[in-house]
This record gives structure tokens, sequence and C-alpha cells, in this order.
């Protein structure tokens, strides 16, 4: 008898794990990132002065759920030209290193999407002496007009000096303020400005740099061309109907747009810019307008199919 009631019990037991393993699937196919590890630093150039250094992130090596279908990683928030990948059991990332820069994913598992994450990866921290630093707008990657904004910081200065030359040229010294006005260098691209620190016995304090890349223009259209029957299977294949599709001329593949009617052109969700869009036609045979913006922020016009395919180069 006691017999009997044992093996009912482990035959229980079994019943009860198998429906355990069941259920930790079902959430495994949710499944998180598992760990970040950071396997290549650099050195934060705010801080010079060894061996009182700060280490960055600049490659992470992420471990993922064997659940988990595909990964879209970015270090924008917006995950401005992020891709879905395969998610392998271990991948590595590229990072902007910069102080508590984060990194943001989604997961996708059995066609179920995961909410936006955000990890800050470890970051090596030994202090730094004489801490100096200056960032441009905020630490933003964009500046739309050449006047900035510095924010800076230099451990007992008493005078500084700002240059957008690293030999400074025609720059003087003057009293340290940790706030600044700013004009960047004119053209477009990257920026960068240098700067000097002078303690209260006029001893030199570290140096300190920062990057922006200076976007004041628009992206311009070439030519929108809406492909032909034929041009469309040729380019996807399989074509349908009711979706439009269209060939981007631009001066540069990069950015966001959105398409729609002149009165529904607003209230379009933004999508990645490519040379080849696919749009569903919501407005039958009303005129089709098109609106671009870059990175950095700058939006054309709303533009219209027609006006701009009509307009000589």
């Amino acid at each position: 008898m006691y017999r009997v009631i044992d093996n009912k019990l482990k035959q229980m037991k079994k019943t009860i794990c198998l429906l355990l393993m069941l259920l930790g699937l079902s959430f495994a196919a949710l499944a998180q990132i598992k760990k970040i590890e950071v396997v290549e630093f650099t050195t934060d150039t705010i801080c010079i002065q060894k061996p009182q250094i700060i280490k960055l992130a600049k490659t992470i090596k992420i471990i993922i759920s064997s659940y988990t279908d595909s990964i879209l990683l970015s270090n924008d928030k917006d995950f401005l030209g992020a891709k879905w990948q395969k998610a392998d059991s271990v991948m590595y990332w590229k990072m902007i290193p910069r102080r508590n820069q984060p990194l943001y994913y989604q997961l996708k598992s059995i066609n179920k999407k995961s909410e936006d994450f955000m990890i800050i990866p470890y970051m090596i921290d030994c202090g730094c002496l004489q801490d100096s630093k200056i960032r441009i707008d905020v630490n933003k990657d964009y500046a739309t007009k050449q006047e900035v904004t510095i924010d800076i910081f230099s451990y007992k200065a008493k005078y500084m000096m700002i240059s957008n030359d690293s030999s400074f040229k025609d720059a003087q010294w003057q009293d340290y303020v940790t706030k600044l006005s700013w004009k960047l260098t004119e053209g477009q691209g990257i920026k960068r400005v240098y700067a000097k620190f002078r303690d209260s016995t006029n001893n030199l304090v570290s140096d300190a740099t920062d990057d922006i890349i200076l976007d004041t223009e628009a992206p311009k259209v070439h030519k929108i061309k809406i492909l032909t029957k034929k041009e469309s299977k040729a380019i996807f294949g399989k074509i349908n109907r009711n979706l439009i599709y269209l060939h981007l001329q631009v001066d540069e593949i990069y950015g966001m747009l959105r398409i729609g009617s002149i009165t529904t052109i607003e209230s379009q969700k933004w999508q990645k810019m490519e040379e080849f869009i696919v749009v569903e036609n919501k407005w039958g045979s009303q005129p089709i307008y098109i609106q671009l913006c870059d990175w950095a922020g700058n939006t054309t016009k709303f533009l219209s199919l027609d006006n701009i395919n009509n307009t000589k180069k």
C-alpha cells in the first residue's frame, strides 16, 4: 500500500515539474537579455592624469536568451537607423563611449515584441584629481545652428581659454565660467571645440575637448518617382495593388520621412528613409505629399510629388 502511494506521489511530482517547465517556457518566450559584459574600454578624454583615469564602455558583449528570435539595438532612445537582427546567444555591440551612455533594446520572440528597455553598461570610474570637461549643447550629437552653448567644468580652475583651433590661435585667457555661448566654425560636418584651464597660481590644469556635428540643412530632394507595376515587380517581386511603390532620390539617404495627403500628413508616423519605399494607398486619387527629416532634426516643407518631379534640376 505504501509503495502504491509512493509511486503516485512520484508521478504527481513529475506532472508538477512538467507543468512548471511548460510554464517556464512560456515566460522564456519573452525572456530578456541575460547579461551585459564590457569587453573593450576607452579612456575618457576629460581625465588625463594617470593612473587616475575613467574608462568607458566601447564594446560590450550581450548574452541573450535562446528563446529570443530577434533583437533591436541602438544607442538612441528612438532607435533611429536601427534594424531588427537575428538574436544570437552571444552578440557584440559598439557603444558611443560616453559617461553613462545607455543601450536601448527590444526583443521579439514568437511574434511577440517586448517593451523598450534601457541598460547602462558597467563603467570603471577611478576618479579624476583634476577633472576638466566641456560639453557642447548638453552633449547632443548634432547642432542645427552655429551658435551653441558650452557647459564647462574644471576642478580649481580660475581662468580658461576656448578655441575652435587646437593651436588656440587668436584665443585669449578669460575668467572661468561654467556656461558659455559659442559660435562654431562655418560649414557642415564635425566640429571640435578646445579648452585650456589655469588655477589661481597660473598652473595649467588638464585640457578638454568636445565634438558635435553641425548640420543646418534639410535633406535635398531631387526626385520621387511612383514606380510602374512592371518596375515595382522587378524590385519587390510580388506586389499589392493597394500599396504605392516609390523611388526616392535625395542627396543622402538617411533620416526619416512621412507621407500623406495635404490634410493628413502631419498625423502620419515617421518611418526610416530608404531609396525604395512602400506605403499603403489611403488617399485614393488625392495628391500625395512627403516630408523628410534628417537625424539632426532639420525638416523639409510638405513637398508634392508632382511638383518635385516636374521641377527641373
